[in-house]
């Protein structure tokens, strides 16, 4: 722009007359309709020199990156060769006012100025970036990584250095980079003691606070701490340092600060994963087992479940289940329509298997079938469809007058034709008579099986033999056989 200024004045100092037109005016305004459209043509910015003064390389340890600014985004390229080319071109403009037609000129100015602007902001964006960057892989890792960002002498402490020298400015047209950076800025002037380091300072001292600490006890800690943060307890560091920063800083500059907080949650979530596990394989998966080898849980065994084990084991408010689910797990799932699924937001892999989530859902099926969600139990609702009772002949010349399945006051009877079902409010956790057996012609009641204790009904099923929903009982000494359908027991999990 200098030579354009300097050429402009010999062609205005001496004016050529030809046929009434000064020639040097026409010349010279060709000569800047040629730069205009060279620039315009091959997408260059007029800001764009070949000035050779020095950027600033700097090597991330902890990400094996490069925080990289070319000479032509210092503050220093501005002052010395951008703001007096500008000074040049205002000179010119007024030079030329009512000359020649500068529009084009003035167009190719402001789009150069706009596009060079954006340029500066978003390579120290990215300059920003890889300060913060960081690929942490164990916890021993992460105490350094803290240790090195908490000093006055860490990789991110003299980058904002860097970035605070090259973005305040007082001129107009630069402001706006002034204001892009005034956190960072900020945070630079009180590093040591801005809420930024504090937090993490806290963060260290809860893991790696104390003397002579284990590699098991640090991670111990560190396990305790991100637990704390997915359970919201209250006064976890890791939500200050997920929440400090203030609504107004922009995205950009927030992805920073969560690549930090990201590299603490990503080895807490290792240690958690081990640790879920671990609580899997010894807590609930030794329960579920336990519960699996009562009927009717599973079908073939001897041994009905009895109403302390199951209120001990899944009642939602106080069964042990559920306390260790809420307690280790529950933070890291989510709960859907079709039940429990691994929150992938927060772990890419799933702590929980597939299988794994299976049997919680089974878990959580049993609990919502026997109980309300205040831990009270609730009825089961059972429909029973009597089979039909063949009007055999007994030994005593008797006829099987009718069968007959009694559920506390409630009596399903079968008969020589298909009975009509009837639907039992079974209160399942009462003590109460529970009997299934038949009727002859002379009106003495057999009974194949009865039992009177909470439960009954499936001490009842547990003597039957079964095919798809079906229950059948055999009276030994006279070989009949009753049978009875029934849906909505609530152990069908």
């Amino acid at each position: 722009m200098k030579k354009v200024d300097m050429i402009s004045d010999q062609y205005t100092a001496n004016p050529v007359d030809y046929r009434g037109k000064n020639i040097n005016i026409i010349a010279l305004k060709a000569i800047i309709n040629d730069v205009s459209r060279y620039y315009s043509q091959h997408s260059a910015s007029v800001m764009n020199s070949s000035y050779s003064g020095q950027g600033v390389v700097m090597n991330n340890p902890f990400s094996g990156k490069q925080a990289e600014i070319s000479s032509l985004y210092t503050k220093l390229y501005v002052t010395s060769v951008i703001l007096p080319g500008l000074k040049d071109y205002q000179s010119l403009q007024k030079k030329l006012d009512g000359i020649i037609d500068l529009s084009e000129l003035n167009q190719l100015i402001s789009q150069s100025m706009d596009n060079y602007i954006q340029r500066y902001i978003d390579n120290y964006y990215s300059f920003s970036h890889v300060l913060f960057s960081a690929s942490v892989n164990n916890t021993e890792d992460l105490k350094i990584y803290l240790e090195n960002i908490v000093s006055s002498n860490s990789i991110i402490y003299k980058g904002l250095k860097y970035i605070k020298e090259n973005t305040e400015f007082d001129d107009g047209e630069f402001k706006i980079i002034t204001s892009k950076f005034s956190f960072l800025n900020d945070l630079y002037k009180n590093y040591e003691n801005s809420d930024f380091v504090l937090y993490l300072n806290s963060i260290y001292n809860t893991v790696y606070g104390g003397y002579s600490l284990s590699l098991q006890m640090q991670n111990k800690r560190l396990v305790k701490l991100v637990y704390g943060y997915y359970g919201n307890i209250e006064d976890n560091p890791l939500n200050k340092v997920k929440s400090w920063l203030p609504i107004t800083v922009s995205s950009v500059i927030r992805d920073n600060f969560t690549v930090v907080f990201n590299q603490i949650i990503r080895i807490g979530l290792n240690g958690i994963r081990r640790n879920i596990q671990e609580i899997w394989q010894t807590q609930l998966q030794t329960l579920i087992d336990h519960l699996d080898s009562f009927y009717p849980l599973i079908m073939t065994s001897d041994k009905v479940i009895d109403v302390k084990t199951l209120d001990q084991s899944v009642n939602p408010k106080s069964g042990y289940f559920w306390q260790v689910f809420d307690q280790w797990l529950k933070p890291f799932l989510i709960y859907t329509p079709n039940g429990w699924i691994n929150n992938q937001s927060v772990v890419n892999q799933g702590l929980l298997s597939s299988h794994q989530l299976a049997q919680v859902n089974r878990m959580m099926e049993l609990s919502k079938n026997f109980w309300q969600a205040n831990g009270q139990p609730k009825v089961l609702n059972i429909k029973i469809y009597p089979e039909k009772m063949m009007n055999r002949q007994l030994e005593n010349k008797n006829f099987v007058n009718m069968s007959f399945l009694k559920v506390g006051q409630d009596t399903v009877i079968g008969i020589n034709v298909f009975g009509i079902s009837q639907t039992v409010a079974y209160a399942w956790w009462k003590e109460q008579s529970c009997s299934v057996g038949y009727q002859t012609s002379s009106g003495s009641t057999v009974n194949i099986f009865n039992d009177y204790t909470p439960l009954c009904l499936f001490k009842l099923m547990s003597k039957a033999k079964t095919n798809n929903g079906t229950y059948q009982w055999q009276d030994k000494q006279s070989d009949i056989r009753v049978a009875y359908r029934l849906t909505g027991l609530g152990l069908e999990v």
